[in-house]
């Protein structure tokens, strides 16, 4: 049965006790400008109230019941995200800007976990959304955050004083758990007139000194550095303003990293170490990073301190601008080999770069794909040796299975090319957290979207098929994969309608709302039906200064088993 239940302040019904800030009627949407208002994460869905200052965490402790929980962050939200597993939410804010008073509120980062199901020595728990750790800035931060894949670290840069380092960084240790002591590091990373564009973590590496690293990877317009962040004396920096081995180089556009270790293959092939290649802006060459054991003094270009081994830059011809590269294992002469591949959509050809001899084959594709994704671990039969890589191209309505290692004469397996009614511009996976049912795991199924496109599809990787979904018409539709890997919401910005897809048996559901929905999350309970968490769809509605919400069961959604909560950010839900 439909519920309506509606929130208010307590301030607005003491009428005549005292005046009101004027905060609590500033229009929603314009006090959360330069972002969105609203994201989910794996257990809450968190609301900005820039006005208050403070975020304000939805969780639904069971039923179609909801609870919120006001978490302070600091004074002017100038960046908000969540991590890659959607368990933690970062919020960058300026503070009181210029500060006159000793209490004036100094930048700061502050870092929430949002609550949800975690795997805890070997068992899921449920934890509320709490604030973790908040870390204070000496000066106003930039609106751009870097955070590590494997949740140790971010990144934040500064700017807006009268003097600014553009090449200072300040590293956060993040803590696991709020019992962890905040820790923040400033780094000037070796600079020879560029400042950072972009920042990557790689993962632990094994190094020719004996030393397993993990490296942050900086690159600027004109070099990349690769940094110890746990050891910031260490410092690796590659110089392309200037030739390298007697070739001009150019600004670095993405970097590729392989730890170039065979032990899934063979145990005990001896030592290898990690290999680096750089994509330059409108360049054909890619520079290789490689790193040996007898300390040497570097190569030309190549600047180190901190590390007892030998840098050497090599220079890969590959015949044409590459729009993507990654490493892949192939297969020669029944043993495994690494490859550096590089798509060349001007040539319809995918370059096969031997990086121990700076050989190159190349594959004709029959398409100019400009995007290569690998799925290797995502398909129920892995080849033994070499890669599975999904191909796609924002120009060609098709997409490819490129299995590598070799048959005959070919330097590769097979070529699966799949026609589709859309060019591809975004890939969005399928992945899990703690609350997945057992059993049920669908990584093997992609979804393929493109810009202008009012249809998707879901790709599956195993049976080599892919089934389009049409939407209404739009091609603003916001298509959200479930924390549990289950499902995917669908909606479109002030519609009433919105759509659940079921990855079982890709049923669509439509449901049609009593408001227009500005966006839908799916999270998880508290509470367990079937040996597995519940889950609840929000669906949230803005009007002006007002949030309501309408909420249903995510796995069985039915509007007539709804209930609506409004007026949310008026002092709490009763």
């Amino acid at each position: 049965m439909r519920h309506g239940t509606f929130l208010f302040c307590a301030g607005v019904l003491a009428l005549g006790c005292g005046d009101r800030s004027s905060a609590w009627d500033a229009d929603y949407e314009s006090v959360s400008a330069g972002g969105p208002p609203t994201q989910g994460l794996s257990g809450s869905v968190a609301v900005r109230d820039d006005a208050l200052d403070r975020l304000v965490m939805i969780t639904s402790p069971g039923g179609r019941d909801l609870t919120t929980k006001a978490l302070p962050v600091g004074k002017g939200i100038v960046y908000w995200q969540t991590d890659a597993k959607r368990e933690r939410l970062f919020v960058l804010s300026e503070g009181v800007q210029p500060r006159r008073e000793r209490d004036d509120e100094k930048p700061s980062l502050t870092v929430i976990d949002g609550g949800g199901w975690r795997e805890v020595d070997g068992r899921a728990e449920f934890h509320e959304p709490s604030i973790l750790a908040r870390y204070e800035l000496d000066d106003p931060p930039n609106p751009v955050l870097y955070l590590d894949p494997e949740g140790e670290y971010a990144v934040v840069t500064v700017g807006g004083g009268v003097v600014e380092n553009p090449n200072e960084l300040l590293l956060v240790n993040l803590p696991e758990d709020g019992d962890d002591e905040p820790t923040i590091e400033a780094k000037t990373i070796r600079s020879f007139g560029s400042s950072p564009q972009a920042i990557s973590f790689t993962k632990r590496l094994r190094f020719p000194d004996g030393i397993g690293r993990r490296m942050m990877i900086v690159q600027t317009e004109q070099e990349v550095a690769l940094i110890d962040p746990e050891n910031l004396d260490t410092e690796i920096t590659v110089r392309l303003s200037e030739p390298l081995n007697g070739v001009n180089m150019s600004s670095p556009v993405e970097v590729a990293v392989h730890d170039n270790q065979r032990s899934q293959f063979d145990p005990d092939d001896g030592e290898r170490f990690p290999i680096i290649a750089i994509r330059l802006r409108n360049r054909s060459t890619v520079p290789l990073l490689s790193f040996e054991a007898a300390p040497s003094e570097a190569e030309a270009g190549v600047e180190t301190t901190g590390v007892d081994f030998l840098v050497t830059v090599n220079i890969a011809e590959v015949g044409s601008v590459p729009s993507d590269i990654d490493f892949f294992w192939t297969e020669v002469d029944a043993a495994p080999a690494l490859r550096l591949a590089a798509l060349l959509p001007n040539r319809s050809e995918v370059a096969l770069v031997n990086p121990d001899a700076n050989y190159t084959d190349y594959v004709a594709l029959g398409a100019a794909y400009d995007h290569m994704t690998r799925v290797t671990d995502d398909v129920a039969v892995q080849p033994l040796n070499s890669d599975v890589a999904l191909l796609t191209g924002q120009s060609v309505y098709s997409v490819a299975f490129w299995e590598l290692g070799s048959t005959g004469t070919r330097s590769y397996r097979s070529l699966e090319t799949h026609s589709i009614g859309i060019p591809i511009n975004q890939i969005i996976p399928i992945t899990q957290d703690a609350s997945a049912p057992d059993g049920e795991d669908y990584g093997h199924l992609k979804l393929l979207r493109g810009v202008t496109a009012s249809e998707f599809y879901v790709l599956d990787l195993n049976q080599r098929q892919s089934a389009p979904m049409l939407t209404t018409g739009t091609s603003g539709a916001n298509i959200t994969p479930a924390p549990d890997g289950q499902r995917a919401w669908v909606s479109v910005a002030n519609e009433e309608e919105i759509a659940s897809v079921r990855f079982s048996d890709l049923h669509p559901t439509t449901l049609v709302l009593e408001r227009p929905v500005a966006a839908v999350y799916d999270i998880a309970q508290p509470e367990t039906t079937h040996g597995s968490p519940s889950r609840v769809a929000i669906a949230l509605h803005i009007e002006g200064a007002s949030l309501g919400a309408t909420v249903l069961d995510a796995r069985a959604p039915d509007t007539a088993d709804t209930r609506f909560y409004g007026g949310i950010l008026l002092g709490g839900i009763r």
